[in-house]
């Protein structure tokens, strides 16, 4: 067996974005935001087909998240659950892969604290067996569906909390060079629950991003979550410049161009960004922004006494 000791991550990343058909995920503790980082690296075309375990002490414990059924379906995946898995094999249409590394940020070496792992090829003589092995487990698999999706999702309720920054925090971008993903605020709240019915897996991925960014701890009541997000966002680098900037009126496109230069974004993007992070700073932050829309034209002021709209 060829092994590459300590960067599964890599090996993983590699695979998929080699993959032309179909990427096959064998893994029985799942992250969503680790396997949304391998899910990106596939071509569109490509099929992913993942099994793996649902056990609710793991579920509770956050070495697993339900919500990846979001990120598998929305793609046209399949996803399948084996009880007493415990095997680790990832594979396309032209290789194959055995490792010790789940499918989390500390496995893949995506945590400032990784896990030591081991990642390889089995012996060519190995490599069949190896596949008809994964084929049985296909075969054996019981296929997720939403019926059974939300039967797991009612049963785990409220007790789950999806954001994996307290067990398993993933590396993300520098705090000041984060900006939210998820375009609604609610959405995050309501991932952070586990009220993930209402949720498609792309806003399901971006909230466990924001999260992630924002090193949200377990077990916050609502309005906790809304005042540690509010005050991760008070000590932002750009929020900071805006509530200078802010302090009187700024057409969007001037608040749009401020971002493009600080981010390095296209003006599209930047008008995306600016409507969200301005959508946040409403939500998260409601005592400090005043928000109006003359003309069409969104504006928002960082209040001070002398500073409240008519």
């Amino acid at each position: 067996m060829e092994i590459d000791v300590g960067d599964a991550g890599s090996a993983l990343l590699d695979l998929a974005s080699e993959t032309t058909q179909c990427l096959t995920v064998v893994a029985p503790f799942i992250k969503l935001h680790a396997l949304a980082r391998v899910v990106e690296q596939l071509p569109e075309s490509a099929d992913v087909v993942v099994v793996t375990r649902w056990h609710l002490v793991e579920i509770l414990s956050g070495v697993s998240d339900i919500a990846v059924w979001n990120l598998v379906s929305d793609r046209g995946g399949i996803l399948l659950l084996d009880p007493r898995l415990h095997a680790k094999i990832y594979s396309n249409e032209q290789h194959i892969l055995i490792s010790s590394a789940n499918v989390t940020g500390a496995a893949l070496g995506w945590n400032r604290q990784p896990n030591r792992e081991v990642i390889g090829r089995p012996h060519p003589d190995h490599e069949e067996a190896t596949r008809r092995y994964v084929g049985a487990l296909i075969r054996q698999g019981r296929r997720v569906d939403e019926e059974l999706y939300q039967y797991f999702l009612r049963e785990v309720g409220e007790q789950q909390v999806v954001s994996e920054t307290a067990a398993d925090p993933l590396i993300a971008h520098a705090f000041d060079e984060w900006l939210p993903k998820c375009r609604d605020p609610n959405d995050v709240v309501l991932f952070y629950k586990g009220d993930l019915s209402q949720l498609t897996g792309s806003a399901c991925v971006a909230a466990d991003f924001d999260l992630l960014a924002l090193d949200t701890p377990r077990g916050l009541t609502p309005e906790q979550l809304r005042t540690h997000i509010g005050m991760e966002l008070f000590q932002h680098p750009f929020v900071s410049q805006l509530r200078g900037h802010l302090s009187e009126r700024r057409r969007f496109g001037e608040v749009r161009d401020l971002l493009a230069r600080n981010f390095g974004l296209g003006r599209n993007d930047a008008s995306d960004a600016w409507q969200t992070l301005l959508r946040w700073l409403v939500h998260f932050q409601p005592g400090l922004w005043e928000y109006c829309k003359p003309r069409h034209s969104e504006m928002l002021v960082y209040v001070a006494p002398q500073n409240r709209l008519p």
